[in-house]
């Protein structure tokens, strides 16, 4: 199997840090979720840095446009593809990741442990959905072991296909946190916190694109996850 490699991207103020104030920022952000009628369910889908998820894309955009009532904030990444109700765009940073989360009424993400920290972080319900690398949508199958646990341990809603994806944007079960505990509830003994912390302690500093930040060097595991200590009070 040919190896795959992140493909080029072209250049966007929040991926390559050409300057973009805050102000910037959130008239991006009001540009993205304005609607004209109100109240209407706000999802952000984020399928991250590394490649795009059109898959998964696709299957929120069919979704929507049999919603027309809900907004859909899609973080694309660098795709050919079209979607017909979603508001795209390739890149957001951070900060705009996390302010978009906070406002979201729920989030679509690949089962990448940046999207699940940041829906714990804001309390902020989410559904993951595995990139399949025999689809060429990843390197590996290690997404699809991430979705198991997961879902194991309660931390959000997994959905394992597209069809999934749909029955799960459409249960109102889904609208609702799945992980509801404490700091406390993400400790060393939780198998996903321990894993990550141990994963990231293990990988030769040769290979780290960047040195881990004193927090992860000096820490226990069960101080790497500080999430869910405090209620998030949603911005509209």
């Amino acid at each position: 199997m040919t190896r795959m490699a992140p493909r080029p991207v072209a250049a966007d103020p929040l991926k390559v840090g050409l300057p973009f104030s805050d102000a910037e920022r959130g008239a991006l952000i009001e540009q993205l979720t304005h609607h004209d009628v109100s109240p209407s369910p706000l999802i952000l889908a984020t399928v991250g840095t590394q490649f795009p998820f059109d898959r998964m894309l696709r299957a929120v955009d069919r979704w929507a446009l049999d919603h027309r009532a809900a907004r859909i904030v899609a973080q694309t990444h660098d795709t050919d593809a079209e979607f017909g109700a979603l508001r795209c765009r390739p890149f957001l940073d951070a900060r705009a990741v996390d302010r978009l989360a906070r406002r979201a009424d729920l989030i679509v993400a690949h089962a990448g442990m940046g999207s699940l920290i940041t829906a714990l972080e804001s309390r902020t319900p989410i559904i993951v959905m595995p990139r399949s690398a025999m689809l060429g949508e990843h390197r590996n199958e290690h997404q699809r072991g991430s979705a198991r646990v997961i879902d194991q341990q309660g931390l959000a809603h997994v959905a394992a296909d597209e069809d999934a994806l749909y029955e799960k944007l459409s249960d109102p079960a889904t609208w609702t946190p799945r992980f509801v505990g404490t700091t406390e509830g993400l400790s060393i003994e939780h198998p996903l916190v321990s894993g990550i912390a141990s994963f990231i302690a293990d990988v030769p500093p040769g290979r780290r694109k960047k040195r881990l930040p004193k927090f992860w060097r000096s820490r226990p595991p069960e101080s790497v996850l500080p999430v869910c200590s405090r209620p998030v009070q949603k911005v509209r």
